[in-house]
């Protein structure tokens, strides 16, 4: 494992193998598992007529106590400011969480879970398996997004969403029925 510059690690922190931590400070008690990246620059490209060009990305990653990174996750760093996992945010393995994105208290993650740039995630959220959430998307607190979603615009409302695009999931049930329906 590699600790780089700019880090600090929170007492009774557990580090994996073969993680990489860069630009980040870790709070207490917090368990990243193997394989981990965190602090790495995100996916910045500014087109210009000569081509396609990396943007620095100058800022951090915070993440609070108690927080779960799992194997082979990444979190990317911010642009400038702090990509941030508040306090108990619980990722499962092969996660993304890219820059400028803002973390609420207890956030479930589970496997693929990927999260764009600049978006914000209210407290006590739960995403289900590879679930995806498109960039500057905010989600307000205690909201379930099932498995495989596809998060396009901002969840205004506490509930319980489903589909590509992710929808209230009394709707998606709906939705799915009628489309079965005109199949038979």
């Amino acid at each position: 494992s590699v600790i780089g510059p700019g880090c600090r690690v929170g007492a009774r922190t557990r580090i994996g193998a073969n993680t990489s931590l860069r630009c980040t400070d870790t709070g207490e008690d917090c368990n990243i598992l193997a394989g981990a990246v965190i602090g790495e620059a995100g996916f910045g490209v500014a087109v210009s007529s000569s081509g396609a060009v990396d943007v620095p990305h100058l800022g951090q990653v915070e993440l609070g106590d108690e927080v779960t990174v799992g194997a082979n996750s990444t979190i990317d760093r911010a642009v400038f400011g702090v990509t941030r996992l508040n306090k108990g945010c619980k990722l499962d393995n092969l996660c993304h969480i890219a820059h400028n994105v803002q973390v609420g208290e207890a956030v479930l993650m589970a496997a693929f879970a990927g999260v764009s740039g600049s978006t914000k995630i209210g407290a006590r959220t739960v995403f289900g398996g590879r679930v995806g959430v498109a960039d500057h998307v905010t989600i307000v607190e205690d909201v379930t997004v099932g498995g495989g979603a596809a998060v396009m615009s901002d969840l205004s409302s506490p509930g319980v969403y489903a589909g590509a695009p992710a929808q209230p999931l009394r709707n998606h049930l709906r939705e799915v029925a009628e489309v079965r329906r005109l199949v038979k």
